[in-house]
Protein backbone atom coordinates (compact mmCIF):
# COMPACT_ATOMS: atom_id res chain seq x y z
CA UNK A 1 0.00 0.00 0.00
CA UNK A 2 1.37 3.20 -1.57
CA UNK A 3 2.06 5.92 1.50
CA UNK A 4 -1.27 8.64 2.09
CA UNK A 5 -3.73 5.54 1.80
CA UNK A 6 -6.67 4.56 4.32
CA UNK A 7 -5.89 0.80 3.88
CA UNK A 8 -7.33 0.24 7.43
CA UNK A 9 -11.18 0.30 7.28
CA UNK A 10 -13.05 0.35 4.17
CA UNK A 11 -12.15 -3.05 2.31
CA UNK A 12 -8.41 -2.71 3.04
CA UNK A 13 -7.73 0.25 0.63
CA UNK A 14 -9.81 -0.51 -1.83
CA UNK A 15 -12.06 2.94 -1.28
CA UNK A 16 -8.32 4.32 -1.48
CA UNK A 17 -7.78 2.10 -5.38
CA UNK A 18 -11.42 3.29 -6.59
CA UNK A 19 -10.15 6.81 -5.24
CA UNK A 20 -7.08 7.42 -7.54
CA UNK A 21 -8.48 5.40 -10.02
CA UNK A 22 -11.29 8.51 -10.70
CA UNK A 23 -8.65 10.79 -10.22
CA UNK A 24 -6.68 9.60 -12.72
CA UNK A 25 -9.99 9.40 -14.96
CA UNK A 26 -10.93 12.66 -14.33
CA UNK A 27 -7.46 14.42 -14.77
CA UNK A 28 -7.12 12.41 -18.01
CA UNK A 29 -10.10 14.74 -18.84
CA UNK A 30 -9.19 17.73 -18.06
CA UNK A 31 -10.82 17.93 -14.82
CA UNK A 32 -8.93 18.64 -11.67
CA UNK A 33 -8.95 15.99 -9.21
CA UNK A 34 -7.64 15.44 -5.31
CA UNK A 35 -7.74 12.98 -3.08
CA UNK A 36 -10.04 13.54 0.52
CA UNK A 37 -9.52 11.58 3.54
CA UNK A 38 -12.23 11.66 5.86
CA UNK A 39 -12.13 10.62 9.48
CA UNK A 40 -15.41 9.40 11.97
CA UNK A 41 -15.13 8.29 15.40
CA UNK A 42 -15.09 4.60 14.54
CA UNK A 43 -13.77 4.88 10.75
CA UNK A 44 -11.96 5.97 7.69
CA UNK A 45 -12.85 6.80 4.02
CA UNK A 46 -11.26 7.72 1.18
CA UNK A 47 -13.14 9.90 -2.37
CA UNK A 48 -12.13 12.66 -4.80
CA UNK A 49 -13.00 16.02 -4.34
CA UNK A 50 -13.56 17.22 -8.49
CA UNK A 51 -13.23 20.82 -9.64
CA UNK A 52 -15.51 21.36 -12.40
CA UNK A 53 -15.41 23.87 -15.24
CA UNK A 54 -17.75 26.78 -13.62
CA UNK A 55 -14.94 26.22 -10.66
CA UNK A 56 -17.39 24.63 -8.37
CA UNK A 57 -16.11 21.51 -6.25
CA UNK A 58 -17.89 18.44 -6.67
CA UNK A 59 -17.43 15.54 -3.86
CA UNK A 60 -17.26 12.44 -5.42
CA UNK A 61 -17.58 8.51 -3.86
CA UNK A 62 -16.41 5.96 -6.49
CA UNK A 63 -15.98 3.15 -3.53
CA UNK A 64 -19.57 3.41 -2.91
CA UNK A 65 -21.11 4.81 -5.84
CA UNK A 66 -22.56 8.35 -4.25
CA UNK A 67 -22.05 12.06 -4.88
CA UNK A 68 -22.97 14.89 -3.18
CA UNK A 69 -25.81 17.45 -4.71
CA UNK A 70 -28.41 19.57 -4.18
CA UNK A 71 -31.71 20.47 -6.69
CA UNK A 72 -29.18 23.57 -7.78
CA UNK A 73 -26.37 20.54 -8.82
CA UNK A 74 -23.41 19.37 -7.46
CA UNK A 75 -22.19 20.03 -3.79
CA UNK A 76 -18.98 20.90 -1.84
CA UNK A 77 -18.02 18.52 0.99
CA UNK A 78 -18.35 21.89 3.30
CA UNK A 79 -21.52 22.66 1.97
CA UNK A 80 -22.89 19.12 2.71
CA UNK A 81 -21.15 18.93 6.53
CA UNK A 82 -22.99 22.68 7.00
CA UNK A 83 -26.77 21.13 5.74
CA UNK A 84 -26.07 17.81 7.74
CA UNK A 85 -25.62 19.77 10.57
CA UNK A 86 -28.01 22.36 10.29
CA UNK A 87 -30.35 19.15 10.50
CA UNK A 88 -30.69 17.70 6.69
CA UNK A 89 -31.18 14.13 6.45
CA UNK A 90 -28.59 12.56 4.88
CA UNK A 91 -29.97 10.39 2.33
CA UNK A 92 -30.85 13.92 0.70
CA UNK A 93 -27.69 14.92 0.27
CA UNK A 94 -25.44 12.09 -0.47
CA UNK A 95 -27.03 10.41 -3.56
CA UNK A 96 -26.16 7.54 -4.58
CA UNK A 97 -25.40 6.33 -8.23
CA UNK A 98 -26.93 2.31 -7.62
CA UNK A 99 -29.79 1.17 -5.74
CA UNK A 100 -28.32 0.23 -2.28
CA UNK A 101 -29.02 2.11 1.23
CA UNK A 102 -27.18 4.95 2.26
CA UNK A 103 -23.81 3.18 4.02
CA UNK A 104 -23.45 3.74 7.38
CA UNK A 105 -20.13 5.89 7.50
CA UNK A 106 -22.64 8.97 6.00
CA UNK A 107 -25.27 8.55 8.42
CA UNK A 108 -22.76 9.73 10.99
CA UNK A 109 -21.15 12.19 8.30
CA UNK A 110 -21.91 15.28 10.74
CA UNK A 111 -19.31 13.71 13.68
CA UNK A 112 -16.51 13.25 10.79
CA UNK A 113 -13.69 15.23 9.82
CA UNK A 114 -12.03 15.90 6.32
CA UNK A 115 -9.44 17.43 4.62
CA UNK A 116 -7.55 16.96 1.13
CA UNK A 117 -4.59 15.28 0.71
CA UNK A 118 -1.65 16.64 2.23
CA UNK A 119 -3.62 19.10 3.82
CA UNK A 120 -3.88 19.88 7.75
CA UNK A 121 -6.39 17.43 9.44
CA UNK A 122 -7.08 17.50 13.40
CA UNK A 123 -8.32 14.22 14.45
CA UNK A 124 -9.68 14.78 18.41
CA UNK A 125 -10.83 11.74 20.64
CA UNK A 126 -11.41 11.86 24.20
CA UNK A 127 -11.20 9.30 26.59
CA UNK A 128 -13.17 8.91 29.26
CA UNK A 129 -12.82 5.77 32.04
CA UNK A 130 -15.53 4.54 33.87
CA UNK A 131 -13.86 3.25 37.00
CA UNK A 132 -11.39 0.53 35.33
CA UNK A 133 -9.00 0.19 32.85
CA UNK A 134 -9.77 0.53 28.77
CA UNK A 135 -7.64 -1.33 26.42
CA UNK A 136 -7.22 -1.13 22.64
CA UNK A 137 -5.94 -4.33 21.04
CA UNK A 138 -3.69 -7.47 22.51
CA UNK A 139 -0.63 -8.13 22.89
CA UNK A 140 0.02 -10.31 19.53
CA UNK A 141 2.64 -8.08 17.55
CA UNK A 142 -0.27 -7.24 15.04
CA UNK A 143 -1.21 -3.53 14.91
CA UNK A 144 -5.11 -4.06 13.09
CA UNK A 145 -6.90 -4.87 16.49
CA UNK A 146 -5.69 -1.82 18.01
CA UNK A 147 -7.78 0.17 15.24
CA UNK A 148 -10.55 -2.18 15.56
CA UNK A 149 -10.78 -1.68 19.21
CA UNK A 150 -10.42 2.47 18.77
CA UNK A 151 -13.04 2.51 16.53
CA UNK A 152 -15.69 0.80 18.55
CA UNK A 153 -15.00 2.85 21.62
CA UNK A 154 -15.39 5.90 19.02
CA UNK A 155 -11.30 7.16 19.79
CA UNK A 156 -11.22 7.09 15.56
CA UNK A 157 -9.48 3.83 14.19
CA UNK A 158 -5.77 5.77 13.58
CA UNK A 159 -3.96 5.09 17.01
CA UNK A 160 -2.31 1.63 15.11
CA UNK A 161 0.91 3.55 14.56
CA UNK A 162 3.28 5.83 15.96
CA UNK A 163 5.36 8.13 13.20
CA UNK A 164 3.82 8.98 10.04
CA UNK A 165 1.83 6.61 8.46
CA UNK A 166 -1.03 7.99 6.63
CA UNK A 167 -0.37 12.14 5.84
CA UNK A 168 2.37 14.29 7.18
CA UNK A 169 -0.49 16.45 7.70
CA UNK A 170 -2.32 14.91 10.29
CA UNK A 171 -1.83 15.41 14.03
CA UNK A 172 -3.76 12.95 16.01
CA UNK A 173 -4.73 14.28 19.83
CA UNK A 174 -6.14 12.00 22.66
CA UNK A 175 -7.70 14.11 25.71
CA UNK A 176 -8.44 12.39 29.08
CA UNK A 177 -10.93 13.69 31.48
CA UNK A 178 -9.33 11.75 34.12
CA UNK A 179 -5.87 11.43 35.71
CA UNK A 180 -4.54 9.01 33.16
CA UNK A 181 -1.80 6.28 32.57
CA UNK A 182 -1.77 5.78 28.51
CA UNK A 183 0.71 3.12 27.99
CA UNK A 184 1.50 2.51 24.04
CA UNK A 185 3.56 -0.94 23.17
CA UNK A 186 5.00 -1.03 20.11
CA UNK A 187 4.97 -3.98 17.94
CA UNK A 188 9.31 -3.03 18.41
CA UNK A 189 11.61 -1.30 20.44
CA UNK A 190 11.15 2.53 19.65
CA UNK A 191 12.79 4.80 17.61
CA UNK A 192 13.12 8.28 18.59
CA UNK A 193 12.86 9.70 15.03
CA UNK A 194 9.40 8.42 15.14
CA UNK A 195 7.96 9.91 18.55
CA UNK A 196 6.08 12.58 17.68
CA UNK A 197 4.42 13.27 20.35
CA UNK A 198 4.01 16.76 21.93
CA UNK A 199 5.61 15.81 25.67
CA UNK A 200 8.06 13.41 26.10
CA UNK A 201 7.26 9.30 26.81
CA UNK A 202 8.27 7.46 29.41
CA UNK A 203 10.13 4.61 27.40
CA UNK A 204 10.14 1.10 29.10
CA UNK A 205 11.22 -1.99 26.62
CA UNK A 206 8.54 -1.51 23.73
CA UNK A 207 6.14 0.63 25.80
CA UNK A 208 5.71 4.36 25.42
CA UNK A 209 4.04 5.59 29.08
CA UNK A 210 2.60 9.32 29.52
CA UNK A 211 0.83 10.56 32.51
CA UNK A 212 -1.97 13.14 32.22
CA UNK A 213 -3.67 14.58 34.72
CA UNK A 214 -7.35 15.70 33.97
CA UNK A 215 -8.44 17.27 31.00
CA UNK A 216 -4.97 17.54 29.69
CA UNK A 217 -4.53 16.26 25.58
CA UNK A 218 -1.73 14.13 24.52
CA UNK A 219 -1.27 14.83 20.71
CA UNK A 220 1.05 13.23 17.98
CA UNK A 221 2.07 15.79 14.90
CA UNK A 222 2.35 13.26 12.16
CA UNK A 223 4.93 15.32 9.95
CA UNK A 224 7.81 15.37 12.65
CA UNK A 225 8.25 11.39 11.83
CA UNK A 226 12.15 10.37 10.48
CA UNK A 227 11.81 7.87 7.65
CA UNK A 228 13.40 4.37 8.37
CA UNK A 229 15.60 3.41 5.18
CA UNK A 230 16.58 0.36 6.09
CA UNK A 231 13.14 -0.56 6.60
CA UNK A 232 11.05 2.18 3.83
CA UNK A 233 8.62 3.27 6.19
CA UNK A 234 8.12 6.56 8.29
CA UNK A 235 6.36 4.71 11.53
CA UNK A 236 6.07 1.50 14.07
CA UNK A 237 3.34 -0.22 14.14
CA UNK A 238 1.03 0.14 18.05
CA UNK A 239 0.64 -3.50 19.04
CA UNK A 240 -1.73 -2.64 22.49
CA UNK A 241 -2.62 0.26 23.90
CA UNK A 242 -4.12 0.66 27.90
CA UNK A 243 -5.73 3.59 29.41
CA UNK A 244 -5.18 3.23 33.79
CA UNK A 245 -6.86 5.80 36.11
CA UNK A 246 -4.01 7.17 38.19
Amino acid sequence: MRPGAIDLVQGNGDCDVAARALMLVLQQAGYGAVQVNLVSPSSGHVAVIATLPDGKAAYLDPFFGLTARSAEGPMALEEAKRRVLAGEDEASIFVSLVSRPLPDFYRAFGKAVFARQNQPLLMEAEVVLKGEPLRLGKTDGESDDVSTDAGRHGLTPFWHYIGNRHDRAWVRALTVRQPTRIVMRLVRAPSAKFVTSDRPARIVGNDLIYDLAAGETLRFVDGKAGYDWLRGVSYIGVDMIEFLPL
